[in-house]
Formats: C-alpha cells, sequence, structure tokens
C-alpha cells in the first residue's frame, strides 16, 4: 500500500466508528431520551475525545433531562494539534481539514444524547479566512518583551496569557517559550479566534449552564472564562475528589479549590477520629497504595521497586514536575514555566555549593524524560536520582529536605518528617507545614538555608493529616460511594488493559446515576444557573 492510500485510510479509520463505539453509542442512545422543544433551554457540553468524559456527560445530560425540557448542544473542543508547528503545511491541515475530519467520529458519538453542535473552534471558514484577527495576533506576539508579559496577555478582556503558555508547552511541544517562535503567533492567532467564536455562541445562545473537563489550555480556558464573564454557571469535572466543582471569576481552575482548608478544618467536630482516619488513608498511599488524590499516576512514587540509593544523607532533593503537564493549574508560581524554576535552582545550589539530587517525576511523559536528559548533558555536575527510587527510600536515607513548585509531594514527606519549600500556590498552602516563598529573593534564602530550616515535628504530621482530611477524605459517606464508582469507572479506560464491552460500560455507568447524591449534585448545578 502506497504512503498516500495508508494516511487516507488512517484518516478513515479516526473517522468511522468501531463496533466498540457503536455499541457505547446505543447505550447512551437509549439512556438519555432526547426528547427538547425548540425553545428549551440550552446547557452545553464539551465534545471531549475521551471516553471517560462522554460517558460522565451523557450522564448528566440524562439526569437534567428528567429534571427539565432542556436543549444539550456539545462545544467541539480540538484545535491546536501537538507537531504541527513542524511546518505552515502542518499547521493549515491541522487547523482546517484533519481536526475537522478527525473530529467527525467524536461529534457523532455525543450526537447520541447532544441535539445539535454548538459551535467549533476550528473550520475553514473559522480559522483560514480570519485575516484581522491573524494581523491582531501577530502585532501582539512582535510586542512581547518577556514571558512575564505573554502571562499577562488579554483579549477582549479575557486572561488568556496563562492559556496560551501552557498550551505552547503541550503542543510545540517544548518545556520552555520561545516569544520568537512563529507557532507562538498562530496559538495567540488561535486564541483570537477562541474568544470571538465562544463570545458569539454565549451571547447568541445564553446557556443556561456549561459542563467542561477541564479548564486549562486555550481550548478549554477560554470558552470557559468568556462564559464566566458573561454570568453563565460553569462547572468542570477535572479533579477527581468530587463530581463538578463550580468556577467564579476568582477561581477558574479545575483543580479543587484549597485556600481555605484550614480555615474550614477548624469548624469541624470530632476532629481525633477524623485525624485517625486520614493517618489510615496516608500510611495507605505511603505503602504504595493510590486514592482519589493520586489516582492521575500510573504507578505510586511509594510502590517498592528495589531501587538502591545513593549518599544522600544531608541532602536536599527536589522533585520535579513533568515540563509538559500545564504548570498554570492554580493561582500564581515565582516561575513562568518548570524549566525557568530547573534553571534557576541550578545556578543557585552551583552558587552556594548545597548538596542537592534532583528526582524526575515518576510519571512524567516521554519527551518531559528527554528535557531530563538535556538537563544531563547541559549539566554534567548536576546529581539526578533514578525515578524508580521511592520517596520513603530517600527519606530513611537521610534527606533532611524536599522541594516542589506545588506537588503533592509536600504534605506526604512532611508527614515522613522532612521539611519542604514550595515556591507557587499549591494545595497545602493554608496550613504552615511547607516553607512557601512568595519571592525570588526569599525562594533563593530558603534554598542557602534548607539545612536550618526550623519547625516542630509534632505540629508539621498534624498539620499533614489535618490537610490529607480536607483534600481527601472530606466529603459524606454517600458522595464517597460515589467517588468511588467514578473511581473504578475511570479505571476500566485509563487502567485496565481493555477497555470496556457495552454491557459492562452501561454496568458501570448505572453504578454513578443510580446513586442519590449523583442526581442530587445535578439538580443543585441547575438550581444554581434558575434559582427557584
Amino acid at each position: 500500500m502506497s504512503s498516500m492510500k495508508r494516511k487516507i485510510a488512517g484518516l478513515v479509520g479516526q473517522y468511522r466508528l468501531s463496533d466498540t463505539e457503536r455499541a457505547y453509542f446505543n447505550v447512551l442512545k437509549n439512556m438519555s431520551k432526547k426528547h427538547a422543544g425548540p425553545a428549551a433551554p440550552v446547557v452545553l457540553l464539551q465534545c471531549v475525545e475521551d471516553y471517560y468524559y462522554l460517558g460522565l456527560f451523557a450522564l448528566i445530560a440524562t439526569q437534567l433531562r428528567q429534571l427539565k425540557s432542556v436543549s444539550i448542544e456539545q462545544y467541539v473542543v480540538r484545535n491546536l494539534r501537538p507537531g504541527a508547528s513542524e511546518s505552515i503545511r502542518n499547521v493549515i491541515r491541522a487547523f482546517v481539514f484533519v481536526n475537522w475530519f478527525t473530529d467527525g467520529k467524536w461529534v457523532r458519538l455525543y450526537s447520541s444524547f447532544c441535539d445539535r453542535v454548538a459551535f467549533r473552534n476550528v473550520g475553514l471558514f473559522v480559522s483560514l479566512f480570519d485575516i484581522p484577527n491573524a494581523l491582531r495576533a501577530f502585532r501582539l506576539w512582535k510586542s512581547l518583551d518577556t514571558k512575564h508579559d505573554l502571562l499577562k496577555l488579554h483579549i477582549n478582556g479575557i486572561s488568556v496569557g496563562d492559556l496560551v503558555y501552557d498550551s505552547y508547552l503541550r503542543f510545540k511541544p517544548a518545556a520552555t517559550v520561545n516569544l520568537k517562535d512563529v507557532y507562538l503567533w498562530i496559538i495567540i492567532w488561535q486564541a483570537y479566534r477562541n474568544v470571538r467564536v465562544s463570545e458569539k455562541y454565549f451571547i447568541r445562545a445564553k446557556p443556561l449552564l456549561f459542563f467542561a473537563s477541564y479548564s486549562s489550555y486555550i481550548q478549554h480556558g477560554i470558552p470557559v472564562r468568556v462564559a464566566l464573564n458573561m454570568g453563565i454557571e460553569v462547572f468542570t469535572l477535572g479533579n477527581y475528589q468530587e463530581l463538578a466543582k463550580r468556577l467564579s471569576l476568582q477561581d477558574w481552575f479545575h483543580t479543587r479549590a484549597h485556600e481555605q482548608y484550614q480555615r474550614e478544618w477548624l469548624r469541624l467536630s470530632d476532629k481525633e477520629r477524623k485525624i485517625a482516619d486520614a493517618e489510615q488513608g496516608l500510611a495507605a498511599r505511603l505503602a504504595g497504595g493510590v486514592d482519589a488524590a493520586t489516582a492521575y499516576m500510573r504507578a505510586s512514587a511509594y510502590a517498592n521497586t528495589g531501587e538502591s540509593v545513593p549518599d544522600v544523607h544531608g541532602a536536599l532533593v527536589i522533585f520535579m514536575h513533568d515540563f509538559f503537564d500545564s504548570p498554570h493549574c492554580h493561582q500564581w508560581m515565582l516561575f513562568p514555566d518548570f524549566l525557568e524554576w530547573v534553571e534557576h535552582t541550578i545556578r543557585i545550589a552551583e552558587k552556594y555549593n548545597l548538596k542537592v539530587f534532583w528526582k524526575p517525576h515518576p510519571n512524567q511523559i516521554a519527551a518531559s524524560a528527554d528535557v531530563v536528559s538535556a538537563l544531563m548533558i547541559r549539566h554534567p555536575g548536576v546529581k539526578f536520582l533514578s525515578s524508580r527510587i521511592t520517596n520513603r527510600q530517600l527519606v530513611d536515607a537521610g534527606i533532611i529536605c524536599a522541594l516542589t513548585v506545588y506537588g503533592t509531594v509536600a504534605h506526604e514527606i512532611a508527614y515522613l518528617g522532612v521539611p519542604v519549600i514550595a515556591c507557587g500556590d499549591h494545595p497545602h498552602i493554608s496550613f504552615d507545614f511547607c516553607f512557601t516563598a512568595t519571592t525570588i529573593n526569599e525562594y533563593d534564602r530558603l534554598l542557602q538555608n534548607y539545612a536550618r530550616l526550623e519547625f516542630d515535628l509534632n505540629d508539621m504530621r498534624r498539620q499533614c493529616l489535618e490537610f490529607y482530611f480536607m483534600h481527601s477524605l472530606n466529603v459524606s459517606s454517600a458522595e464517597q460511594m460515589l467517588l468511588n464508582a467514578i473511581g473504578r469507572y475511570r479505571t476500566a479506560f485509563y487502567s485496565d488493559a481493555i477497555p470496556p464491552d457495552a454491557a459492562r460500560f452501561q454496568v458501570l455507568l448505572s453504578a454513578i446515576s443510580e446513586q442519590d447524591v449523583f442526581r442530587e449534585q445535578v439538580r443543585s448545578c441547575l438550581l444554581l444557573a434558575e434559582p427557584v
């Protein structure tokens, strides 16, 4: 078969529904029972290329229809494609032709419970002929002097800088932004289009509710922020601690809200029982288990691998992040990206001859591992650890301080008795067991004095358990049963070797939808949008 024929066959394969997908379609169609009238209010859902979200959105749509006659519309998410920046030809193919073609399968799958397509961000007329916005994006791109200028970027009053920044890292892909790269102009141009078509849709349709998977990157984040700016209720399903998070103009991140954890803890009763529950749960994670808060991990950072540990006694260990994972998923961070953080920290460690080891993220993607390899070549004197070494091994071997930008490792390592330095907003920030730097100078001082940080071990461990309860256990028993059912459904697609067949798919969905708390939470979303 010729190369062209193989490419055509590959596209057709992406466009057609497989036998399993046709079976999923029938399950969702039979479950949904579309019946909206022409004047029914609108609920907007994302058309995400992910079976996990396909099922969850279908359940929400079905439950909403049982509460109210609504028209369910799907927003076709995809616009940028990894690697499209390799040539202008690839950019045009991705924006105009390939996305439209390959999205066809997913549009059909979502049509099993959606009434119509709301809008798309790519296509012949949306992309190729949008010359005015191309010129605006070009002028804006040429005006950028620093990465911080990019992070401050607004379009039509909508903050998009962090979304553009993270989209460049993910889809270029690259570990940091090159302000002179033409592909950055392309992303800013796409951001203009996203803002334009989102505003046009929300002004026309005025949906009651908007359910999204995530709020990161331009394809997710821009419609979310436009909707919030217009007063529309927006919920995301992108964290594993709750079914749906209500977003706001003050907090448009899909990660769980954490700023009030300590204050909320102080209002709780029966604290000692809750501490005992937290101790049991955290002990299970530190023994190698994976819980709801770490369900995104392919493997636990505490699962024993038998890897040997070098001499880390008295050292500071820096726990690296995946360079291509959206870094701006919390309110702020000191450095514009993880590579800038790494390079700055290496300079300080070398200047003051600090005993520092770097541990790559155990679940990083291949491209992130390539960045680590490049760092090893560029900085031959820097000591990198195997990512297979467990964090408990490092504690047992005598490390005396840990450093992260905002990772969950902070409360895990602190509970094991090692103080932690952070340099960005993080889930633990309302507690005192982390030394959080809010300026570069403060960060440098903490690095230089990592061996002399003063802390109360008992108080630090107690606060770690308080945090763990608030972040992972502060739900009712009914809510926990729902999260467990969602977790089993998620595992069927993300962890199991073989995706579920139609019968199993239906059983997993029913285990979620039949719970009273699921119906109550969907109803509460509707009431927030349309109060009685």
